[in-house]
């Protein structure tokens, strides 16, 4: 149960990380392609 909150946290943390060097209309971009898969990811989450 744990490893399934911890994944998650992590990976953001990198995703958070890897946006930083980029610039603003690279990130909305990286949003918008990822909204979807984040989307996807909380209904998972939620139904569990």
């Amino acid at each position: 149960m744990m490893l399934r909150l911890a994944y998650p946290a992590v990976t953001n943390t990198f995703t958070l990380l890897r946006l930083l060097p980029l610039s603003d209309r690279e990130k909305d971009v990286e949003i918008l392609v990822l909204r979807p898969v984040i989307v996807k990811s909380n209904e998972t989450f939620t139904s569990l």
